[in-house]
């Protein structure tokens, strides 16, 4: 009702710059709902965070209440209108308002179509500057039920949301899919591993996604205050954005009794591949199998090759962007065939897994999972 009554419809695209919790969260899916929404990260230094931003033309953004004064001045100064997010005492978690706005119902607007794009994510490439990757609707939608049936979720899980979901993983991953399933997510508000099995502890997730890193993180917390996770309700534990060393892994399953499954996606594929929870087969050192998507390699002539052979990982599906924004040079370079270019180097073995062994010359300033 907020955004109708500000006159903001389908086309209309809306930062979002909060921080982690239950209220970013579900700010970000009903932004998605109805508008195209931008996560933006909370500590973008401001000029940068101009640069990246201005070609976007936003039409409004959202801000916590305790954003300063200065900050809003920055947003006005770039010609956008900001709206403030307040969530009124001992709400339940999630549940908020947004004022900045004369509420009116005479303003009409449109609700998005399946084509509409609902989410614009800023890639994190390492050469040249971050570019804008639309997703439609129906791209979402797609991700979201696809990780839901392959992972065989059901209104009984609960996600525990560790991760950053100005960023694939936490969002394609983390969030999206618990929507298909009606399951829960719990929303942490930090990448704190202490606060990680505080949650763990209260609320006995079934499943968690993370990056290798944070797992380091957690197997050092755990090892200094003696934590060994018992009695605990998860079904899989999941990874991805970068390799693991087979120590971790295996330091990582020790602990919490369950094989990590490794996966694979991008800001511009979402989901790519992942190991499958049992009784599919987990094979350490690959990235698992496509699910709701195809994959192939290919040779320099964009051929596909056999298997077993290394090649570049291409992918294709509903799910996968039409192409950046703005940006034709990069789009000429980002598909073969139909197919999009991941930049990786890759080999299937004869059951259709993937193993990642390399990268390509970073001519394709991609994002990261």
């Amino acid at each position: 009702k907020f955004l109708h009554s500000a006159g903001l419809g389908a086309e209309a695209r809306i930062g979002v710059k909060l921080p982690a919790g239950p209220e970013q969260a579900s700010c970000l899916l009903c932004v998605m709902g109805r508008a195209t929404c931008i996560p933006i990260t909370e500590h973008i230094p401001e000029p940068e965070l101009g640069r990246i931003l201005t070609p976007l033309n936003l039409d409004a953004v959202i801000l916590t209440s305790a954003s300063s004064d200065s900050e809003k001045v920055f947003w006005r100064a770039l010609g956008i209108r900001t709206f403030t997010l307040h969530v009124p005492p001992h709400a339940a978690a999630g549940v908020f308002s947004l004022s900045g706005v004369q509420l009116s119902d005479c303003v009409k607007t449109c609700w998005p179509t399946a084509e509409d794009v609902g989410l614009i994510l800023l890639t994190s490439g390492t050469t040249g500057s971050p570019k804008h990757v639309p997703h439609s609707q129906a791209g979402l939608a797609h991700t979201a039920r696809a990780s839901s049936l392959f992972f065989r979720h059901t209104h009984e899980d609960a996600s525990l949301a560790i991760m950053p979901l100005e960023h694939g993983q936490g969002l394609f991953v983390g969030l999206l899919p618990v929507l298909v399933s009606g399951s829960s997510a719990i929303c942490s508000t930090s990448l704190d591993p202490g606060v990680f099995f505080e949650l763990f502890d209260t609320f006995n997730p079934t499943w968690f996604t993370a990056i290798p890193t944070f797992y380091q993180a957690l197997l050092v917390h755990a090892r200094r205050h003696r934590i060994i996770p018992s009695n605990h309700n998860l079904r899989y534990i999941r990874t991805g954005s970068a390799p693991m060393e087979a120590e971790v892994m295996r330091d990582v399953e020790a602990l919490f009794g369950l094989p990590l499954l490794m996966g694979y996606g991008s800001a511009e594929s979402c989901h790519i591949a992942n190991n499958p929870i049992s009784p599919g087969q987990n094979k350490p050192g690959t990235v698992g199998i496509p699910y709701g998507n195809d994959i192939a390699v290919i040779n320099d002539y964009g051929q596909n090759l056999p298997n077993g052979e290394v090649g570049e990982v291409v992918v294709r599906g509903p799910q996968v962007t039409k192409g950046y924004l703005d940006n034709d040079k990069a789009n000429a370079a980002l598909f073969v065939n139909g197919w999009l270019r991941t930049g990786d180097l890759g080999k299937l073995d004869d059951d259709g897994y993937l193993s990642l062994v390399g990268r390509l010359k970073d001519q394709i300033n991609r994002g990261g999972e």
